[in-house]
């Protein structure tokens, strides 16, 4: 995908990447509303974990999604341009509640590819298409929710 391409979807990347991050803090909410003992334990690490495993998970339903949208020369610009963009919101969101010293940028924009790859590696095997309701897909769901 050219450049130009990529211009293309900069309000639908920026949105989605917005609409991730918040998927994935309101469900470690969540998880920590659901169990209070639980809530009382994590420490700020596990927290990212958990935090992590859902843009995990995000990233593949996105990257499974695209094929819908996104013409197939493009699709990988487009999912490395949404890998940016979640990297610079988090950035955003990381630096006015940590200090100067605990946010590196090249530590967030690191930990996000590595999620992309991780995500790939984990999710791929589940061969399905998110818009049927199959048994491959609950078996997707079934070992994220396990995860």
């Amino acid at each position: 995908m050219a450049k130009q391409s990529a211009e293309n979807y900069e309000t639908v990347l920026k949105d989605l990447a917005h609409t991730m991050m918040s998927v994935a803090r309101e469900s470690v909410g969540l998880i920590k509303r659901s169990d209070q003992k639980l809530a009382m334990k994590l420490q700020r690490k596990q927290e990212w974990d958990i935090y992590l495993e859902f843009l995990r998970m995000l990233f593949n339903l996105v990257d499974r999604l695209s094929g819908f949208y996104i013409p197939i020369q493009a699709q990988k610009e487009f999912m490395n341009s949404l890998e940016d963009s979640v990297a610079h919101q988090l950035k955003t969101v990381l630096a006015p509640s940590l200090s100067s010293s605990e946010v590196d940028d090249m530590e967030v924009t690191l930990s996000v590819g590595q999620v992309v790859s991780e995500s790939r590696k984990t999710y791929e095997r589940f061969k399905f298409v998110v818009t049927d309701q199959t048994k491959e897909r609950d078996q997707y769901f079934q070992f994220f929710s396990e995860r």
